[in-house]
């Protein structure tokens, strides 16, 4: 039972101290990713529909407006899925297609932009209604916000939305719109990064290989921090989870969802055990 209470605050003091690292470091970076100050402040034209505005973020694309446009408006499981985790969506029915359909470029106000698959009648249900449209340049989706495409000169443009959210009645509310804000961001930005590789290379997407690698990279090395907590002794068993955990968070959250830096943390947390196996082990540490 001792063994176990001692456990059990290593968990807790381990992932309070992520937690509480996540919320006061990194949330302003996550609710404004890539944003400038103007863009945060800037009315957009779906402002009127959110009760609190949870996050500004935004892109350049290197390539024309229209061109970006038209890789924005086939989002939809009955278009080309979301640009985001491949084999997230397909578990969905978001089936993603490397060609631009010319008839589904444009959008109209009240068609539904679905998120899972038909029923087997072919109708889709479930996704986000929109709101307003201003042909080639924005749009509003009900539930989830603002989508703009600006230019910058004949050869850029920069994506920018601002997601919408309900206002918190409370601190654990609050919490969990933190909670979720920094899971939704996490596709929100992928799918970003995948509209701008779609429209930049003309429609080469991430390879789902690559999704695969860096989703099992982020999953193992998170176990194995776990597993830490339960097999290492003494402080060891709070310091080196702390400091994969912390190392963790900045890839999950920072950097981009790319294979090579879900290699490299795996191989941070192998160093780490390494390390701990090699020269910590033995020394008399107590917690």
């Amino acid at each position: 039972m001792k063994q176990f209470l001692k456990i059990l605050l290593a968990i807790i003091i381990v992932f309070g101290v992520q937690v509480a690292g996540s919320l006061l470091l990194l949330h302003s970076h996550i609710i404004r990713w890539g944003a400038t100050d103007y863009e945060v402040a800037m009315p957009m034209s779906g402002d009127k529909y959110a009760e609190v505005i949870s996050a500004t973020r935004a892109i350049d694309i290197y390539k024309p407006q229209t061109d970006v446009w038209s890789y924005l408006v086939g989002l939809g499981a009955d278009r080309k899925g979301f640009y985001s985790f491949s084999l997230l969506e397909n578990l969905y029915g978001c089936k993603i297609s490397n060609q631009i359909n010319v008839a589904n470029r444009e959008l109209n106000v009240g068609r539904l932009i679905p998120i899972t698959s038909p029923d087997a009648y072919g109708n889709y249900k479930e996704g986000f209604v929109v709101l307003e449209v201003e042909q080639g340049q924005s749009f509003v989706l009900e539930g989830w916000g603002s989508f703009v495409v600006n230019k910058i000169d004949k050869n850029s443009s920069r994506l920018i939305i601002r997601s919408h959210s309900k206002a918190p009645h409370n601190l654990i509310e609050k919490l969990g719109y933190s909670i979720f804000d920094m899971l939704h961001y996490i596709m929100e930005k992928r799918m970003m990064l995948g509209i701008k590789d779609n429209a930049e290379s003309g429609g080469q997407i991430y390879t789902s290989n690559s999704d695969w690698v860096w989703i099992l990279s982020i999953v193992i090395s998170g176990l194995t921090g776990l597993f830490i907590v339960f097999t290492f002794n003494g402080y060891y068993r709070l310091l080196i989870p702390t400091i994969l955990f912390t190392i963790w968070q900045l890839v999950f959250f920072v950097l981009s969802p790319k294979q090579f830096y879900g290699i490299i943390l795996v191989i941070v947390v192998g160093a780490l055990i390494f390390i701990y196996q090699t020269f910590l082990k033995d020394k008399k540490r107590h917690i």
